[in-house]
């Protein structure tokens, strides 16, 4: 049981360390690339940009990262 909870412990800390230090800086930088690439009106035309194929992978990469955040602090 003892070797178990380790084992579930290492994993939950490398994930978490893995969430924080390669997941939020990759999708900050999609955020902000996306913002200056719009400009100040970036949410005008919201709908379309993400039904483009750039938006649709921004879109899946907040929603898997919305995904790992929920599994990561919500037990």
């Amino acid at each position: 049981m003892k070797r178990a909870v380790k084992e579930v412990l290492k994993f939950e800390v490398i994930f978490k360390r893995i969430t924080l230090c390669l997941v939020n800086p990759l999708l900050n930088e999609i955020y902000q690339t996306y913002v200056s690439s719009k400009g100040v009106s970036f949410n005008k035309d919201m709908i379309g940009t993400f039904m483009s194929v750039k938006g649709a992978l921004i879109r899946e990469a907040s929603w898997c990262s919305a995904l790992s955040i929920i599994y990561c602090f919500c037990p």
